[in-house]
């Protein structure tokens, strides 16, 4: 009975986790305040980034490897005895240089329509093009 018992814990410890989704993003809180961070806009959307850091981003038209920059900088912290620099609404000078690693699609979002006692059903699927990017320098 013992034997049964340790060959299940471990085949239960040796399962591999599931992956998590792509669209996922990093907590705000793992930044450190001593790393030069920058709040940057794109996509519609506000990204908490710092050097070297990898995150996915809405669709950008930017070929695989090359390297562009982020004009939209909301707010940068250089050091950490320095302040951040909050823009009203851009910081002046502030960019935010990054690559593209890859171009992919997002995690499939599906949408089902239902009108009950009518007989009306409507499924439809979507996928969100995304581009997945590496933050290589924050320039001030």
């Amino acid at each position: 009975m013992e034997s049964e018992k340790n060959v299940s814990e471990e085949s239960a410890k040796s399962a591999s986790p599931k992956r998590s989704s792509p669209t996922k993003k990093a907590p705000v809180d793992s930044i450190s305040l001593t790393t030069p961070y920058a709040i940057v806009r794109t996509g519609g959307k506000q990204y908490v980034v710092t050097p070297g850091s990898k995150l996915y981003v809405e669709r950008l038209t930017v070929e695989v490897g090359s390297s562009f920059e982020l004009p939209e900088v909301l707010c940068v912290k250089r050091d950490a005895n320095s302040e951040a620099a909050i823009g009203a609404p851009l910081v002046a000078g502030a960019s935010v240089k990054a690559k593209v690693l890859a171009h992919e699609r997002g995690d499939k979002v599906e949408i089902y329509k239902k009108k009950r006692r009518k007989g009306y059903t409507k499924s439809q699927g979507h996928r969100q093009e995304i581009s997945h990017i590496q933050i290589e320098s924050i320039n001030t």
